[in-house]
């Protein structure tokens, strides 16, 4: 693939930013392929220190969870079981018994 060996090259030419004390974390580092065909394809398979980085379906970044369909549909049912919580407990306090 192409693309996968350009991102690649990316990572390498990033990693080399390690000599200013910069490093990537291995076990932080996620691959999301984001795509709304429905055609199957097949995830990149990229390396970071010669160990492979592994792929997800959903992640989150800066609080806002990005599917690979990019429909956002679980970061909304996070933000409504988020609020959910809090009304629960603003019920618990303002009730007067």
């Amino acid at each position: 693939m192409n693309i996968e060996r350009k991102l690649q090259q990316t990572i390498y030419q990033l990693k080399r930013g390690d000599l200013n004390g910069f490093r990537f974390s291995q076990d932080k580092a996620k691959v999301i392929h984001f795509c709304h065909k429905c055609k199957l394809h097949l995830d990149p398979i990229l390396y970071l220190n010669k160990q492979p980085i592994s792929v997800t379906k959903e992640i989150k970044f800066l609080g806002v969870i990005f599917d690979s369909k990019l429909n956002f549909k679980a970061h909304v049912d996070y933000l409504k079981n988020k609020c959910l919580k809090s009304l629960n407990f603003l019920k618990i306090v303002a009730h007067k018994d």
